[in-house]
């Protein structure tokens, strides 16, 4: 093996550990660069209320269709950039301009909650003394209990114990954390434990189903976190509470008792190079060789030296005399330029977690040495190095993404899609083009499809198609009826393309029993008795796995446990009985049954799906939803905003296209399902208009006149 000597010349590292950290340095320290510009940008943006004007009636759905990028992300850049205004000292020490090594953008982040102009200087001694966890806990911890934790860390002690949030501030903090998912704070304190149990593909669908019939009550875009937190409050309310202390997680050492452990080891990993300033030739090499947007030019000293941020324009207050067009082209630059380098980092990383280059070079997994060595949140680091896995067999979808044609969000998307097809150019190419040219809400769409077919099996059949001019399936009890009204039959192994406009539309529709009526018709590969019984196990499908919070994760696993025993004592009197019909017992209980009568333990996907069934039958029943005269207009456009990108489904109201003072018909199809924003302050104010018949010839803009953006069927025209 080739060593390599470090500065320090007093440890030798493989050369492939320490040429792949030396790169990764120089192109974090190259993303330093422009964090600067990027906080002033979204000040300006935030504060001028662009988004709005560009015809969104909220910031996640902005950020996510035109920046690639989360409304929480956003966020933390405009308190990273009123810190930077407010302590010009953060800035040098973001960038490394002020003789010592950058503090890096995530510690920069934790800096800009706590730190005064007055403090800033004393928390920046601190933060380069400290790990990237040891400062999130104090910083936590200073902003839970104030100044007595600020005086403890400044006579030299530790930050006291952080104490957990009050349920105002976790309320207020809800929306945010599920638009976006774990904070990069989160990621650095909250231990999360893994959730995992081998579940046939109907079951996966299944759960992503209902877990659509969970955003559809709750009225947002919720994660499968709050998703699972949901499971376990209504079991909880339920006959048969879970007992959780009877199953308790089996804990290993501690992540944080660990990292602090390998820090004090490697001395805050002084074997190591020095991060490389924002100024240095080998940074100014790296950001000319990425050919990134910012077009080239040597590392800016300041953001105000950059044409993108004009001096004349300034930052705040005047953004109010910029178009929001004009302010949205800018982010787009400076993300254009950030984003080239986590793709290009994305590479490097994923190139060192195939060789465990992170153990070699004294951390404890991937995400720790990108937060403590590059100052990358975790998340964003395994997702990167994710995406560049799951699409090496896709080399097509792969190097457009690295190519920028593609997205990040889209990418990933296509990645799930085509997981385990087989590789066909044509239809690589397919999506691609697609994916540059909708709107990530309709391709999230595309993706529920093509799980919800996977709901019936080979030989089943999928989904329900509705007829336009009806507006919703007819209902019938009848099966020889109700099977009119379907598509034909699909494998869902079948080559996946993307959905032509009439069958994208035909399945956002949603009429309350919906889900109830596809967990009843569920086909489990245990019941063909030709299947090897390791497929009613599990095992011949995939592995699912939620990693969440050790509080809901051992909630969760007390939850699963006990509706799996339920339903086993439930089955145990049938196993004998051979006059038992499987088709009148409920998927969980066929799948408990022929598990059971195999002689094997029933398995943990059972309970997930006994736990899918009551929460269908108690938020999806048909008889709990009020009848009112616009459903037809409702359930046509699945309980959601038409407009394109939006995705709310609060606050919904029926719009007439051609207006009834104008003498317009009350036909569907010169009616929409629309959000109050895009309803009043859209088509009846100023910042959308639509126009056309409705569903799919409606020809939209969104955004003030002179900057609006025309869509149809959530295609970009």
């Amino acid at each position: 093996m080739s060593l390599a000597t470090t500065a320090s010349g007093t440890t030798a590292l493989p050369v492939d550990a320490w040429f792949a950290d030396r790169s990764a340095c120089e192109l974090r320290a190259a993303s330093y660069a422009v964090v600067p510009m990027l906080a002033h940008g979204a000040v300006d943006f935030v504060e001028a209320k662009a988004a709005s004007q560009l015809g969104f009636s909220r910031l996640c759905d902005h950020t996510r269709e035109c920046l690639d990028r989360s409304d929480h992300w956003l966020h933390e850049l405009v308190a990273l950039g009123r810190a930077i205004t407010a302590s010009p000292q953060l800035e040098r020490a973001l960038l490394g301009w002020d003789g010592a090594a950058p503090i890096g953008r995530v510690t920069a982040e934790h800096l800009a909650r706590v730190a005064t102009p007055e403090s800033m200087d004393w928390w920046i001694r601190l933060a380069r003394t400290r790990t990237v966890r040891q400062l999130a806990e104090a910083t936590t911890a200073v902003a839970a209990m104030g100044a007595a934790a600020f005086e403890a860390l400044e006579s030299g002690g530790d930050a006291p114990e952080a104490q957990p949030p009050t349920r105002d501030a976790r309320d207020g903090a809800d929306a945010m954390a599920d638009a976006a998912g774990p904070s990069p704070l989160e990621a650095e304190l909250g231990e999360r434990f893994d959730i995992r149990f081998d579940a046939p593909e109907p079951v996966q669908a299944a759960f992503y189903d209902t877990c659509d019939v969970y955003r559809a009550i709750s009225g947002y875009e919720a994660t499968v976190r709050s998703f699972w937190d949901a499971i376990v409050a209504e079991t909880c309310a339920g006959p048969f509470p879970p007992d959780v202390t009877s199953t308790p997680l089996r804990r290993s050492i501690s992540t944080r008792v660990v990292e602090h452990a390998m820090a004090r080891a490697t001395r805050n990993w002084a074997h190591l190079e020095k991060m490389p300033a924002a100024e240095s030739a080998t940074v100014a090499r790296a950001t000319e060789a990425l050919g990134d947007a910012v077009g080239g030019r040597d590392t800016p000293q300041s953001h105000a030296s950059n044409d993108l941020l004009a001096p004349d324009q300034g930052t705040g207050s005047g953004s109010a005399t910029v178009p929001p067009d004009e302010l949205e082209r800018r982010l787009r630059v400076l993300i254009a330029s950030d984003d080239a380098i986590e793709r290009r980092l994305g590479d490097v990383l994923h190139g060192m977690s195939q060789r465990n280059d992170w153990a070699t070079l004294g951390f404890r997994s991937l995400g720790h040495y990108a937060t403590e060595r590059l100052g990358m949140p975790r998340s964003t680091a395994y997702a990167r190095v994710a995406v560049v896995r799951e699409l090496k067999e896709r080399p097509l979808i792969l190097e457009a993404y690295r190519e920028g044609q593609i997205h990040f969000e889209p990418a990933q998307v296509l990645a799930d899609i085509l997981k385990g097809q087989q590789r066909n150019t044509a239809v690589d190419r397919a999506w691609i083009e697609h994916a540059r040219e909708t709107t990530v809400k309709r391709l999230r769409d595309e993706r529920l499809y093509y799980r919800r077919q996977a709901l019936y099996g080979n030989d089943a059949t999928p989904m329900p198609l509705h007829d336009d001019n009806v507006g919703c399936r007819p209902r019938s009890t009848d099966a020889a009826d109700g099977a009119s009204n379907r598509e034909p039959a699909r494998n869902p192994r079948s080559v996946r393309m993307p959905l032509p406009d009439a069958v994208w539309d035909q399945s956002l529709r949603r009429a309350p029993g919906d889900t109830l009526d596809r967990l009843a018709r569920l086909h489990l590969p245990g019941e063909d008795p030709t299947v090897p019984t390791f497929s009613v196990l599990g095992t011949g499908g995939s592995t699912m796995r939620f990693r969440l919070p050790a509080e809901l994760a051992n909630r969760v696993q007390a939850t699963l446990e006990a509706a799996r025993q339920r339903v086993t004592e439930q089955m145990m009197p049938m196993v004998d009985d051979d006059a038992v019909d499987l088709q009148t017992l409920a998927p969980s209980r066929r799948g408990a049954l022929i598990a059971l009568q195999r002689g094997r333990r029933v398995p943990t996907w059972v309970g997930l799906l006994a736990l899918l069934e009551d929460f269908a039958a108690t938020w999806d029943n048909p008889a709990g939803f009020p009848q009112r005269d616009k459903d037809a207009v409702y359930e046509r456009a699945g309980f959601r905003c038409q407009a394109p990108g939006c995705t709310r489904r609060c606050n919904i109201e029926d719009h007439h296209l051609v207006y009834r003072s104008h003498q317009g018909s009350d036909q569907l199809w010169n009616q929409l399902c629309l959000c109050r924003f895009h309803h009043h302050q859209g088509e009846h104010g100023f910042f959308a208009r639509c126009r056309g018949r409705a569903p799919l010839d409606v020809l939209w803009r969104l955004g003030v006149e002179e900057s609006g953006v025309f869509y149809r069927n959530e295609r970009r025209v």
